[in-house]
């Protein structure tokens, strides 16, 4: 039976979303369910469709970082049909749907897609909402950026930092993100010295908001060693790649999409040194680690395919190499 909420319950309704959606802005995932799914009992409980919608979402969201794509557009479903044309901030919750959606599409490899889907949430969204627009702007930059088109995602990010900066002075989150992004456009040009300057910027907003223990730093650790294998600074990668692997060991939940990054990395790393045996073999973990994330048949396997292949033909496995090689094909 649906009714009003009790004082002490809307009290603490109010503490699971601010605390979870405080934790998602940390990248620190455990809690999400259990905070979002006591929240939900609550809503449903007070018969408030639009906040039961908010918090299906939320869970699809937490389902689609984690990889779980079956249970993350299970929860989206189920979101939509709690939506009501009547409802005051119908729009808004819409917009989110779009995004949430775009985004899983984008975990699929199903790029056009996610991209009108982002482009929709644009459209609904109120334009005086400059912070989730900017993350709008990112996240479009990212869908460029997947399918290869680099000046397209560099004109989204820069959108995406303009936003944000007109919403605030302070260090934020979208401004990390920018900084991140931009420094692989540089890496991708041959730019070098912007990638290095660009990674530092995305370091220093990381610890000004959350401090040196952030999860997301993970990120700016693999991009720092891959950035030092390429310039040749083998002593520097290594430690940075050590940095990175102790982020994954202490958080595995959090940063379970980061392991195949991580063992790809590692495998250039002993490619470069010429330990090819070694290379081989991290190689190989990185693409049953991808397999885990994406599933077997996304567009993301080419690459760890033809590692692993480059690899098994260095150390004269032809035969597999040329299977891996097929399938790096397949998989595009």
């Amino acid at each position: 039976m649906s009714g009003q909420l009790s004082t002490a319950d809307s009290i603490k309704v109010e503490y699971y979303l601010q605390r979870a959606d405080t934790l998602y802005e940390m990248s620190d995932y455990d809690s999400l369910p259990y905070l979002y799914l006591e929240a939900l009992s609550y809503f449903r409980q007070s018969g408030n469709r639009m906040m039961e919608a908010q918090c299906l979402f939320r869970m699809a969201e937490y389902y689609r970082i984690i990889s779980d794509i079956k249970n993350a557009e299970l929860y989206l479903s189920r979101g939509e049909e709690c939506i009501d044309e009547s409802m005051p901030g119908y729009a808004e919750s819409f917009a989110d749907w779009y995004y949430i959606r775009g985004k899983i599409l984008s975990s699929k490899g199903n790029y056009r897609e996610a991209l009108q889907n982002i482009q929709m949430a644009v459209e609904i969204q109120n334009p005086e909402n400059l912070r989730m627009n900017a993350r709008y702007m990112n996240f479009i930059g990212n869908i460029y950026s997947y399918m290869g088109d680099l000046d397209s995602a560099f004109i989204f990010y820069q959108k995406s930092f303009d936003l944000i900066n007109a919403f605030t002075d302070e260090p934020a989150i979208e401004k990390a993100w920018y900084y991140m992004n931009v420094s692989q456009i540089y890496k991708e040009r041959g730019e070098y010295d912007k990638v290095l300057e660009y990674l530092h910027k995305n370091i220093q907003v990381y610890n000004d908001i959350y401090g040196e223990d952030f999860q997301e730093l993970c990120s700016s650790y693999l991009n720092l060693a891959n950035y030092y294998t390429s310039t040749g600074s083998f002593d520097s990668a290594s430690y940075y790649l050590d940095f990175a692997e102790i982020f994954i060991h202490n958080d595995s939940l959090s940063l379970y999409n980061r392991i195949p990054i991580l063992f790809t990395y590692k495998g250039t790393l002993e490619y470069f040194l010429g330990n090819y045996i070694e290379a081989k073999n991290n190689y190989n973990q990185a693409l049953q680690a991808a397999i885990k994330v994406y599933g077997s048949d996304h567009p993301n396997l080419r690459v760890y395919y033809n590692n692993y292949a480059n690899c098994l033909k260095a150390t004269g496995d032809y035969n597999n190499a040329l299977i891996n090689y097929q399938k790096s094909l397949e998989s595009s």
